[in-house]
């Protein structure tokens, strides 16, 4: 099992049961439920997410945008790739397809510290996400797979010459 399946949980064993509803029905149920006028969309999705999907689209409690409220994130890996598989959580839930910066930020920490292939690996993760939404995914992150790929193949070159 690689390392993006073990840390997003993603196994070749996960059946699911085609869903009882659509995606906009279930929103539009538990928007109604938990609306109040005085809340923003945010403020409503987050505790939905809390209460109903065991808090599965957010990190540490937040909605992913939030969590940039905090300077230091998009530096975090780890906390980039929790952003990342909160986002996966939500396109497989079919509310949208994933935000692609949190990958870009994770595909940028990853080349920093010359793990290429886990780079390349969270590029492919959200344009594998981005077909179910009909896109093949963002045109720089597809990008960003081929000079990862290079940068790959310099390091090897660099290696057998030492």
């Amino acid at each position: 099992m690689g390392l993006l399946s073990r840390i997003f949980g993603k196994g070749k064993e996960d059946k699911q049961e085609p869903p009882k509803q659509t995606y906009q029905q279930w929103e539009r149920e538990k928007v109604e439920e938990y609306h109040e006028n005085n809340k923003t969309w945010g403020e409503t999705w987050k505790e939905i997410a809390s209460n109903e999907l065991n808090g599965m689209t957010l990190v540490n409690g937040k909605n992913t945008h939030e969590v940039l409220d905090d300077p230091a994130a998009k530096n975090d890996l780890s906390t980039m790739l929790a952003c990342c598989r909160a986002e996966l959580e939500r396109a497989d839930i079919g509310e949208a397809p994933p935000a692609p910066y949190y990958f870009k930020r994770a595909a940028i920490l990853f080349g920093k510290q010359k793990e290429y292939d886990n780079e390349i690996k969270i590029c492919e993760l959200y344009c594998d996400a981005s077909k179910k939404f009909g896109g093949n995914g963002r045109t720089d992150i597809q990008e960003r797979i081929q000079k990862a790929l290079l940068k790959k193949d310099r390091a090897a070159k660099k290696a057998l010459e030492k």
